[in-house]
């Protein structure tokens, strides 16, 4: 039987908590406005903070010099979980789960439809290419006519997979409002395991539902807080034992809806 990890609560913009505490590892809740990970000449991150209180995730011969146990990275912007190893022999395994699919890794989006209409891909798998301004960006590029020869030469070798495991329209009844324009506010639950940068944003944008607030791929309506939360882990520990880490979609529902009737109420 699965270990199930709920995470009761969401962090504030700029704020981060610990949701499990393991000899094993630490899962992290972070809010947007932070990253996760050192940036040169950046503001202090998640990491960095952590390391006061936890100073052996430090030992741990990770990925790169400076972010020891650091297992995963999620965007600056993003609100949710983040899971950092505490030894070398926890890393390891992550990276053992990692190779044969066991770390999966879940985001909640939310993204405004003028019908209701929902996602009819349940899969999309594509390479990516640098796009926009100096690289800012990235664009999914397909094996088939979606996607332009040019393109398709300057895209990497590797494909990427995003599964849609679920989508519905966020109910406002209980709010006593609704949306302008009859538009309707559609969550987008997804699962990856090995992910490139803006992997799902860009995935989703493509697909016609952009990010709500998603400064970099969302539409110009779509302003305001960006509605993406790393909502879930799914990985093993060493004994076996399958762990899920969770952030209830009532408390992401509750957010959305708040920061959507905020900006588009009538």
């Amino acid at each position: 039987m699965a270990e199930v990890i709920e995470c009761d609560r969401l962090p504030e913009r700029g704020e981060w908590f610990v949701a499990e505490e393991n000899p094993d590892f630490l899962v992290i809740a972070k809010g947007s406005g932070l990253p996760s990970a050192p940036l040169n000449g950046g503001c202090f991150s998640v990491f960095e903070s952590v390391t006061s209180d936890f100073p052996d995730v430090l030992s741990v011969r990770g990925k790169k010099a400076g972010e020891g146990g650091l297992i995963h990275r999620i965007d600056t912007e993003t609100c949710g979980l983040l899971l950092i190893a505490r030894n070398d022999t926890f890393f390891s395994h992550i990276e053992e789960c990692r190779e044969v699919g066991n770390f999966v890794k879940e985001y909640t989006a939310y993204s405004l439809s003028n019908d209701g209409r929902l996602p009819s891909e349940q899969v999309i798998t594509s390479r990516f290419r640098p796009f926009g301004k100096k690289g800012a960006a990235v664009k999914p590029v397909f094996e088939d006519e979606r996607s332009t020869t040019a393109d398709k030469k300057k895209a990497g070798t590797r494909l990427y997979m995003t599964e849609i495991v679920e989508s519905a329209v966020v109910s406002t009844e209980a709010c006593g409002k609704s949306l302008e324009d009859g538009k309707k506010l559609v969550r987008i639950v997804c699962r990856i395991n090995e992910g490139f940068r803006h992997q799902v944003r860009s995935h989703l944008a493509f697909s016609g539902f952009p990010v709500f607030g998603d400064k970099i791929y969302g539409s110009e309506e779509s302003g305001g807080e960006m509605l993406f939360f790393a909502s879930g882990l799914s990985f093993t520990k060493a004994d076996g034992t399958p762990v899920q880490v969770q952030i209830h979609s009532s408390l992401l529902d509750k957010k959305a809806l708040s920061v959507c009737l905020t900006s588009l109420t009538r």
